[in-house]
């Protein structure tokens, strides 16, 4: 057997082209350190979605993201691609547009629930986390003295993380329910009702309900889809 092969390869001009040793069908690299600085990922501009939810199909998707997302009269476009029947790839060239989406994180599509990240090999790969999610939420039957953010706030304590007051509920427009903005565990049960003993010993009971929440599959029970 020969020696190994040592060669340089055809590079662009401002980077030095890497040295490379064939040895035994394996290559070895000397990476230039300006290949890892200068670097300018063809994944920059993209964004990977993840539904919680029966899907629709592409055209609508991509019809709905372009109307809520891009701003009126504006030149920019969203192209919008399946990676698998629950993941989708959205390709923003707009920089600040890219920001806002990715910021939001949490959207709701056509009734459906989408989770963005940027785009990257573990985000396409991976299922979000649903742990935390955040969901609007009806309390029904919140005795007045407690229908306060200190008030409210407790009665939730064991339904969710508390992120804030809907703007009907801290402007008193709507009293025959608090919505509460709690971040819930989707792996888990979810609460139906609340009860504890107020300050006289009388047990009330607080009914709470979810104006929207993602598909349950009737076979393994998870929350995200329905029957496969």
């Amino acid at each position: 057997m020969g020696s190994p092969t040592v060669s340089k390869i055809p590079w662009i001009d401002t980077v030095a082209a890497p040295v490379f040793e064939v040895d035994r069908e394996i290559a070895s690299l000397e990476m230039p350190l300006e290949v890892f600085e200068d670097s300018d990922p063809l994944w920059r501009s993209f964004i990977v979605g993840y539904f919680i939810g029966d899907v629709s199909h592409v055209g609508t998707i991509h019809a709905t993201v372009n109307r809520i997302w891009t701003p009126l009269n504006s030149k920019a476009k969203i192209d919008v691609q399946f990676i698998d029947k629950d993941t989708m790839v959205f390709h923003i060239e707009n920089e600040a547009l890219w920001t806002r989406i990715t910021k939001h994180h949490y959207w709701n599509i056509s009734d459906i629930m989408l989770v963005v990240n940027e785009w990257s090999l573990e985000t396409a790969a991976t299922p979000p986390n649903l742990s935390a999610m955040p969901f609007w939420m009806d309390f029904k039957f919140v005795p007045g003295h407690l229908f306060s953010k200190v008030g409210l706030k407790a009665v939730s304590t064991h339904v969710g993380s508390f992120v804030k007051l809907h703007p009907q509920t801290e402007r008193c427009t709507r009293l025959d329910a608090a919505r509460l903005l709690l971040e819930v565990n989707l792996h888990k049960p979810l609460v139906e009702s609340v009860q504890f003993e107020d300050q006289n010993g009388v047990l009330v009971k607080v009914v709470v309900s979810y104006p929207w929440l993602p598909s349950r599959c009737s076979i393994c029970s998870p929350r995200g889809h329905t029957e496969w």
